[in-house]
């Protein structure tokens, strides 16, 4: 958990150092932007966690629904991590201003 709050904090120096403060109109936007990374900093934890344990029991030749459990267990975490990052995407896309404005 440290590193995850190593992390957010890094990125919060970094968005000060590059962009100044956050207005207040736009920090309910940061706020979501922040959730979102944050999720997907602690997902990522998660998967990394969940693929040792998947390694541990794949070394196991007798046991094979502990296997596929932990085998289910990353496709999840994975999955979860990829919705994120669309929402991310997304979101980012419509905050940005259009290019075509200019």
């Amino acid at each position: 958990m440290n590193s995850t709050m190593e992390k957010q904090t890094e990125t919060m120096q970094m968005k000060d150092q590059f962009f100044g403060e956050i207005s207040k109109e736009n920090s309910k936007e940061c706020a979501i932007m922040g959730l979102i990374k944050n999720q997907k900093m602690v997902l990522e934890e998660e998967l990394s966690e969940a693929k040792l344990r998947y390694a541990d029991v794949a070394l196991e030749d007798e046991n094979w629904s502990g296997k596929y459990e932990r085998k289910m267990t990353c496709k999840i975490l994975e999955g979860q991590i990829v919705i994120l990052s669309k929402l991310q995407h997304d979101f980012e896309c419509m905050m940005s201003p259009s290019m075509t404005m200019a």
